[in-house]
């Protein structure tokens, strides 16, 4: 039989552990209820849209414009190249890292990297000169506009560059990178639609401000 103090010494030890695993369970934050500190990235690819283009062409033996200009993006739909290493950059991606400095504010640094062709179906009107040597496919367009229509489709082939050159055909889709920065504001709105562990699941309203200006990386 154990002594009187021994007994007490004993409940007291079981009161104790008890009351310590209670606190550490009320204690226990889910790790989204703060966001100070943390890191983030994101990637994946996006779709672009343009407003009509005055476009200006000049080089040796031309100067002209092309005003109006429809231009579109060039996707790739679901495509491996999205998450292959040794090609994830061809496709239109974006990618941006940020740094909570608060629980509700980050700051971040972001690449966009979009496509921009000029959609062959279409007539524009053309102001200024063309004047190739005449032993440039290109010379049959020799002349000056005044605001003239021409039709981007005729004589278009595609790839076949044994055929009779196109007017124009244009794309910048290797170049049009816009490196920016940008701050914006996070507030966890997962209650409204009685989200308990938004550890597992978790909705957020997002403000974005005005990014800081873009600096393009042709």
């Amino acid at each position: 039989m154990f002594p009187k103090y021994s007994i007490k010494f004993i409940i007291l030890i079981g009161i104790i552990t008890q009351t310590i695993a209670a606190q550490e369970t009320i204690k226990a934050d889910k790790f989204t209820s703060h966001n100070k500190g943390k890191f983030y990235f994101f990637w994946g690819g996006n779709r672009d849209s343009y407003t009509k283009s005055d476009i200006h062409f000049t080089g040796q033996n031309y100067d002209f414009t092309v005003y109006d200009a429809v231009a579109d993006d060039k996707p790739k739909g679901w495509h491996i190249d999205y998450i292959n290493p040794g090609s994830m950059t061809i496709p239109q991606t974006n990618f941006r890292m940020g740094y909570f400095i608060n629980d509700h504010y980050n700051i971040s640094l972001g690449l966009d990297h979009m496509k921009y062709v000029l959609r062959q179906y279409q007539i524009a009107n053309v102001s200024g000169n063309i004047n190739l040597p005449s032993t440039d496919d290109g010379s049959i367009y020799n002349g000056v506009y005044n605001n003239t229509p021409v039709n981007f489709f005729d004589n278009y082939t595609g790839d076949d560059t044994s055929a009779t050159f196109p007017f124009l055909t244009f794309e910048h889709t290797d170049g049009l990178n816009y490196i920016n920065t940008e701050f914006c504001r996070v507030d966890d709105i997962s209650s409204i639609f009685k989200i308990g562990n938004t550890d597992k699941f978790q909705l957020c309203f997002v403000v974005y401000y005005p990014r800081f200006p873009y600096i393009q990386h042709a």
